[in-house]
């Protein structure tokens, strides 16, 4: 089992879409650091994935693919008064080994998985959307048309299109096949 006494209450709680398991991450208060666990449905054990020191940065937006087999999470590291940077990184949930996707300042939040777990969307600070095509890491489309920050990324349960929104007031459609805009959907008051 695991020793919870010096855990916080688990955070970011990331169901894979098969059914397998769930990730989660807690505070270990002894070590001070962050923990990513995997809980497997069928085992119905629990086993730490990676363990990240409070000085490396904090983990946020975790998302496990529909597979179960890795995760992607965003790392952010300093502040914005010190400078501050993001990282996104895909686990493998087994082996523990990670990759970064993508580093910098104002980097990329909210990341999101293609149903069929071929791809990762992520919406950013920069106010661009990136696609990852996860056969080939370091190949990706970027898409500019925001204006602004983008706050929310999503795709569609057929995986054919991915939706963003953000400070710029506008929910932008994409073609995942062509990475296009297909749509604009504007005149909303305030952000989204």
């Amino acid at each position: 089992g695991i020793d919870t006494s010096q855990m916080a209450a688990p955070r970011a709680l990331a169901p894979a879409p098969n059914g397998s398991g769930f990730a989660f991450l807690t505070y270990d208060r002894a070590t001070e650091a962050t923990q990513l666990y995997w809980y497997d449905v069928q085992t119905a054990a629990a086993r730490a994935v990676l363990t990240l020191n409070n000085k490396e940065g904090d983990l946020e937006a975790l998302q496990v693919a529909p597979d179960g087999q890795q995760a992607v999470f965003v790392l952010h590291t300093g502040s914005r008064r010190e400078g501050r940077s993001e990282e996104l990184r895909l686990v493998d949930l087994d082996s523990g080994e990670q990759q970064v996707l993508l580093s910098g300042p104002l980097g990329p939040l909210q990341p999101v998985w293609s149903p069929d777990g071929k791809q990762i969307a992520s919406g950013g600070e920069d106010g661009q959307v990136r696609l990852w095509p996860l056969a080939v890491v370091d190949e990706h489309r970027a898409n500019t048309e925001a204006t602004d920050s983008l706050w929310a990324v999503a795709v569609s349960p057929d995986g054919k299109q991915y939706a963003t929104a953000g400070a710029d007031r506008t929910i932008r459609l994409y073609s995942v096949e062509t990475g296009k805009l297909e749509k604009s959907l504007t005149g909303h008051n305030g952000a989204i």
